[in-house]
């Protein structure tokens, strides 16, 4: 149970109240601090030791949910939750709660003053003798349903602000010059989300050097204390509260002097100064005209401080977000005045500011809606001012930086922490060309890729501060920069540059493992989304190197290449080959700057609490549940003209809402990002449950579109919807959530409502006349009935087309399966899977290419065929529910075929894990090979590879990437040791063992014709395999199968390699794609 509510709700009486009287039998613990990880762990060991069970539970209190000090209570909660009989009992304040806190089955509780407990209280208070200034009636009316407020008003007869105004008051008193002037420092920093040093503190303001000055700074800060003004964390000070520092800050600056900007600048002296970016980019958000006299003490404090590289880093990239905030500043209006009701205000902003910025924008084609768009999103670009000329506040922080002490910073830092303070700096950071001459004379040239990103980073950073005949002079040719890039990556086998024509070439072994070859980013870096294709990023990645590095350079090319040396092709396209221009690649800068916007824009219109946002979002979805329920209606072919115009009313007015709906409150964080960068990137993501609410929006609108004259895609809508009705479950499991007098933020059926809708859209893609038999009395159940029918018909169908189709093959079965990855597109969840001994494989993939595009289509998007093995017994290496102990039962061998949408498509073969999930759904176990020989195949699979590499490669290898001898791993590829056991036994496994050794052996020597490494790809790319290679994938047929062999007692766990093999070590030369 979670109480949320505004400050002086009464949350935390109500919160301690309840865990008392709650469970009267439980033990009551008080949590006080959860602010990581080791916290939340410490926490539910704690609670598990206390033995928690039904005559004796234990409840589990936390208060101020949501602050920084409880950062990591949803991780502490989901343990808590596996705890029997625990139970947890918390409150939050409204600006501090977010969807994050709510972990599983969570009900949220606003706590409100209501007549009859404002009169009790006003009665208990008169029992006690406690003089009420203000008659309980007018207190109510007056309190807002706040408790705190109501108990205020009654004592004192004034609200809380006048309340602090009366201390502020007091605080003017002589006598309290040090109180009143802690009090001014304390509550400023506290609103900008600082602590201050209890030593800093007693430094500025102890009248004189001596210990009893400065003791009388800790009784000040001891009185501020106990009139709860200021507490104490550890040696350090703040306000109790961010909303009553603000009140405290803003009457004590109500009669300047000291204006706030002076406060400020004496707060810049005794932050930490790896706040200080923070700092100044919280002083641009909330007084906008004390930037500029705050950045220079800011830089002043940072060089009294002796501030490391990384902090002057810090420092500077505040500067730049404090620069993002005012551009906002500046923009925010015009975006406001100009935003459409049903677009919002941080999506307009998305489409305007790389046209007005970034030179990016829209061409017109000739759709009159389109080009309408186009041109109105042009002409608003027009009237923003541009970014550059919001830089004065890095342009004052690079200036304020004293060159002595720039270099002796610089002078004493890591290479890697030089090249974030010169990108973060860039372009107003000055650095003299000798300066960077000794920068480029202690870097080391680059080992590996990761020491190339950085090389090449501080490359491109200190190339902005030199000549052209400088460049020359300290960085090197373009040619040799190129050729110590290109040797640091062991995958690059040669690079040739035309300084002439200011390109480069470079050819590029197809690496082993993709996902080691992920880009490699800086810590300081904006994280990139996973695009989940892992060769264009280390490809794209290998180009930016070579970019950075050579700013001369204007077109880069790269081929890749498999061990043969011809290029990597998957059918007709070269996914490895990219030649790109230097403009293709944005400037790093303004991608930093962009993102920073989005933040700071996110930062400035985000709702002050998340219970506003909840509702909205809550009664939008209520509405979209209706308008699901009745959207079956909409594809009727005579659709009622009224009620589709009162359909589409509802849904343009649930748009409007989203649409004018502020972004989500950011949650406080319990410590200063690493980099600026970190935290723009969390603060620009949308909240999620608005984006799912959008996708469900559009996906209803794009099936019933306001113009009559545009006919929907009805395979689109299913395909949409069912998206749509993904997301929603999706967050629904991440939270549970119910909230008093609201109920769940997802009605329970409107997932449901959606699939339905998106069943009979697909059904009716089959027969769309069926459209009129949608009943406008229950059009759901309608529709259910509808899709039905046309599925059933139409897997009846199938089952008859395949049952004709393999009927020379007696021993191939067909069943339809719940698909595990099940197309949007598809009629049905489920689909067909062929299943073949693997003597019969070859025969049923060619009888199953025959299958024209009007059959595959009613087959359904999915046709999977698997290799299997019949009448073997169970064995304890079969994964998945075997059959009783006997029984024969049919098991999978890991591997098979999914077969192309169109007939010129070959089939493709299924990933391991793919084979792993069809294998499940048919109820077939998946024999695992138990022993070495698939092990030794990939060990010789990488002998392979690196012999190409060696062989190819025109580039010396760095010396600190020790490559005389193969890694570790591949050791045993060259023969089992004296202590490994030989656990392959069946001579056609040596033999096979035996003849793979030996080409690989002749690969090392520069005698083969033909490359293992790049043999097995074949079956892949669709390259023809010819008779060396059929030898090649014949040998790994027989070690798979092998291995399955010995997954059985006595080798008896599938069929003898020897007849199972016969047909697959042919291969397929017809289609050339290889069965292996």
């Amino acid at each position: 149970m979670l109480l949320v509510g505004p400050s002086g709700a009464g949350k935390s009486v109500l919160l301690w109240r309840a865990a008392r009287d709650l469970i009267p039998a439980a033990r009551v613990l008080r949590v006080k601090r959860v602010q990581d990880e080791d916290d939340a762990r410490a926490l539910s060991r704690h609670v598990h030791l206390l033995r928690p069970n039904g005559i004796s539970p234990v409840v589990v209190v936390a208060d101020d949910l949501g602050r920084p000090h409880m950062t990591d209570w949803p991780r502490a909660a989901q343990l808590l939750r596996e705890i029997p009989s625990a139970l947890l009992l918390g409150a939050a304040r409204a600006e501090d709660f977010s969807p994050n806190l709510l972990v599983g089955a969570t009900r949220v509780i606003e706590p409100t003053l209501d007549p009859l407990l404002a009169d009790a209280l006003a009665a208990r208070l008169r029992e006690q003798d406690i003089a009420l200034r203000m008659e309980p009636e007018e207190a109510f009316d007056r309190s807002e349903g706040l408790l705190m407020e109501y108990v205020a008003l009654l004592t004192t007869g004034q609200r809380l602000r006048q309340v602090l105004a009366t201390q502020v008051i007091a605080l003017q008193d002589p006598s309290r010059r040090t109180q009143r002037e802690a009090a001014r420092l304390v509550t400023t920093a506290h609103t900008l989300g600082l602590t201050l040093r209890a030593d800093s503190l007693g430094s500025v303001l102890a009248e004189g050097p001596g210990m009893g000055q400065v003791a009388e700074v800790g009784d000040a800060l001891g009185v501020l204390r106990d009139e709860h003004i200021a507490t104490r964390d550890g040696d350090t000070w703040r306000g109790l509260h961010e909303l009553r520092s603000k009140t405290i800050s803003e009457l004590l600056h109500e009669n300047p002097p000291p204006r706030v900007g002076s406060t400020l600048a004496r707060v810049a002296a005794l932050i930490d100064p790896a706040y200080a970016g923070w700092m100044l980019r919280r002083v641009a958000e909330s007084h906008a005209d004390c930037v500029a006299e705050v950045v220079t003490d800011l830089a002043k404090s940072l060089e009294t401080a002796g501030a490391s590289a990384g902090e002057l880093a810090a420092f500077l990239e505040g500067a730049e977000r404090a620069d993002n905030a005012l551009y906002v500043s500046a923009t925010l209006p015009i975006l406001e005045r100009q935003r459409p009701p049903h677009l919002p205000i941080d999506q307009l902003a998305f489409l305007i500011y790389p046209q007005r910025n970034q030179g990016l924008g829209f061409d017109e084609i000739g759709v009159t809606q389109f080009d309408q768009a186009v041109r109105r999103i042009k002409h608003l670009a027009e009237q923003l001012p541009l970014r550059h000329d919001y830089a004065n506040t890095l342009r004052a922080a690079c200036s304020a930086l004293e060159i002595e002490s720039f270099r002796n910073i610089v002078d004493n830092a890591e290479p890697l922490d030089v090249v974030r303070v010169l990108e973060a700096g860039h372009p107003h950071l000055h650095v003299p060309a000798d300066l960077v001459r000794a920068l480029i004379a202690r870097s080391s040239a680059p080992s590996d890729p990761w020491t190339a990103t950085a090389w090449s980073r501080l490359i491109a950073a200190c190339a902005a501060h030199l000549s052209p005949s400088e460049t020359m002079e300290i960085l090197g040719s373009p040619s040799a920069r190129v050729r110590t890039i290109c040797a640091a990556d062991p995958s690059i086998l040669d690079a040739t540059v035309d300084e002439a024509a200011a390109s480069v070439s470079v050819t590029r072994l197809l690496p082993s493992n993709l996902e080691e070859e992920r880009p490699l980013l800086l810590p300081w870096d904006i994280p990139k989304a996973d695009t989940h294709d892992a060769l264009n990023e280390s490809t794209v990645a290998c180009i930016a190197r070579l970019k950075d590095a050579c700013p001369e350079l204007q077109r880069f090319e790269i081929a890749t290449v498999t061990a043969s040396g011809d290029p990597y092709r998957l059918r007709d396209i070269e996914p490895g080959h990219k030649n790109m221009l230097r403009a293709r690649f944005p400037e790093r800068a303004s991608v930093r700057q962009a993102v920073g916007y989005q933040a700071a824009l996110r930062r400035a219109t985000s709702s002050d609490t998340w219970t506003e946002v909840v509702g909205i979002q809550v009664a939008a979805a209520a509405d979209l549940a209706t308008a699901a329920r009745e959207l079956p209606l909409r594809f009727k072919p005579h659709d009622h003209a009224r009620r589709r115009i009162a359909w589409r009313a509802r849904i343009d007015d649930v748009r409007d809402r989203l649409g004018a709906l502020r972004p989500s409150p950011i949650p406080p964080r319990s410590e200063v990002a690493t980099a600026q960068a970190l935290d723009d990137s969390a603060d620009r993501s949308q909240d999620e449950t608005t984006s799912v609410l959008r996708a469900v929006l559009n996906a209803l609108d794009s099936s019933c579109p306001a113009d009559n004259r545009k006919t929907p895609t009805v395979l689109g809508s299913a395909i949409a919807l069912r998206e749509a009705a993904d997301k929603i479950d999706h967050a629904r499991v991440a939270s549970q959530t119910r909230i008093q007098g609201w109920g769940a933020v997802f009605p329970d059926d409107l997932s449901d409502a959606l699939r339905r809708s998106a069943d009979l859209a697909a059904a009716l893609h089959r027969r769309p006349a069926l459209a009129r038999l949608v009943r406008a009395q229950n059009p759901l159940e309608s529709a259910v009935e509808i899709w039905t029918t046309i599925r059933d018909e139409e897997q009846a169908q199938a089952g008859e087309v395949l049952s004709g189709l393999l009927a020379p093959v007696p021993q191939v079965t067909h069943e339809l399966v719940e698909d595990p990855a099940p197309a949007s597109w598809g009629l049905d969840s489920r689909s067909w899977v062929v299943m073949t001994p693997p003597h019969a494989l070859d025969e049923t993939l060619a009888l199953l290419e025959t299958l024209d595009d009007s059959a595959r289509e009613q087959v359904g998007p999915h046709l999977v065929v698997l290799c299997v093995a019949d009448d073997a017994p169970p064995t304890a290496a079969a994964i998945d529910p075997a059959s009783p102990s006997g029984e024969s039962q049919r098991v999978s061998l890991g591997f098979g075929f999914q077969l192309g949408s169109r007939p010129s498509a070959s089939p493709l073969p299924l990933p391991p894990e793919m084979v792993r999930g069809w294998s499940h759904a048919a109820g077939v176990p998946l024999l695992e090979p138990a022993a070495s020989p698939a092990e030794i195949a990939l060990q010789l699979v990488g002998r392979s590879h690196e012999a190409a590499r060696r062989r190819m490669r025109r580039l010396p290898d760095p010396a600190a990437a020790n490559r005389g001898t193969p890694p570790e791993t591949w050791a045993g590829a060259r023969g089992p040791g004296p202590s490994r056991p030989r656990v392959y036994g069946s001579a056609q496994s040596d033999a096979a063992i035996s003849l793979l050794k030996r080409h690989v052996a002749s690969e090392e020597q520069g005698a083969a014709s033909a490359y293992l490494s790049e043999v097995v790809l074949r079956p892949v790319t669709g390259a023809a395999i010819d008779p060396p290679a059929q030898e090649l994938l014949g040998a790994l047929a027989v070690l798979h199968l092998d291995g399955l062999a010995d997954a059985g007692p006595e080798g008896g766990g599938a069929e003898a390699p020897d007849r199972a093999t016969e047909n697959t070590s042919r291969g397929r030369k017809d289609s050339g794609t290889g069965s292996v």
